[in-house]
């Protein structure tokens, strides 16, 4: 399900699947969260569709592949990105989806390849960075509705996508971490990160990079994108994110979940 941390009280409320209530989460085993500019939250489902919960009403909607209809195509539902009035949805048994806010249809986009397995969304100005799981990434204009390009390299398993804050473009695979450079339109690996499973990136509010692994814990880097740190090297680390506090939550697989202190790694 979903746990939900109050920072003033310290307390934690969850939210999960019942079979005995019909308005609650749709299933436990979430899989991404993303929430909008009216404070809505979408939370993506395994095998349970997309649900979506309304901060004005504390009520939620549910999205299912429905056929014949202009519903979601997926019930897996992997990647989120909300961008330009749309939401997207990238399924791993489906298709790339967009709502249209303002008409409330989902639409699907049509990439190469059948059924991408899509892991993850980066909005850029009016292009998508599209991530997948044995496909490649593909680089999309949400304005002429097409592909600009598609990059296949490494083991083409990508899991996690960012822009850092100087705009360089970063990638976790299963093979390490790669950087886009932009002269050669092409993305490179950081040989310090090669071998290691890379679920997911973070760039702090120093401007640090850290790579969470499956495995191997948690792989810090500087500006240059040189390593610097190692922590808790045989953890396999699921997803991580800085709160306002400057606190770096991570969540771990068949471990805790816990925090560490950016300004406790200051050196």
């Amino acid at each position: 399900g979903v746990y939900i941390y109050f920072e003033e009280t310290g307390s934690i409320q969850s939210i999960y699947h019942s079979d005995s209530e019909r308005m609650s989460l749709s299933s436990n085993d979430v899989r991404c969260l993303s929430a909008d500019r009216e404070g809505n939250v979408w939370v993506g489902t395994c095998f349970s569709g997309l649900n979506l919960w309304r901060n004005n009403e504390n009520a939620y909607i549910f999205f299912y592949p429905i056929p014949q209809e202009q519903s979601i195509s997926g019930t897996v539902v992997r990647a989120l990105d909300v961008s330009n009035n749309r939401l997207y949805a990238g399924t791993e048994d489906g298709e790339l989806n967009y709502l249209q806010f303002d008409d409330a249809f989902f639409h699907q986009i049509d990439l190469p390849g059948y059924r991408n397995n899509y892991q993850d969304i980066l909005s850029v100005g009016d292009e998508l960075w599209i991530c997948t799981y044995g496909n490649g990434i593909f680089r999309y204009n949400q304005k002429s509705s097409s592909v600009i390009r598609h990059y296949q390299f490494g083991s083409n398993q990508f899991h996690h996508i960012i822009q850092t804050s100087d705009g360089t473009i970063l990638v976790g695979s299963t093979n390490g971490m790669f950087r886009y450079i932009e002269e050669s339109d092409s993305f490179i690996l950081i040989p310090e990160t090669e071998g290691p499973d890379v679920l997911d990136l973070l760039e702090d509010s120093t401007g640090r990079i850290w790579a969470g692994t499956y495995g191997k814990g948690i792989i810090l880097l500087d500006k240059s994108f040189s390593i610097t740190d190692n922590l808790q090297p045989n953890l396999r680390v699921t997803s991580l994110f800085e709160d306002s506090r400057h606190l770096i939550w991570v969540t771990t697989e068949g471990d805790a979940v816990f925090t560490i202190n950016v300004e406790d790694l200051q050196a």
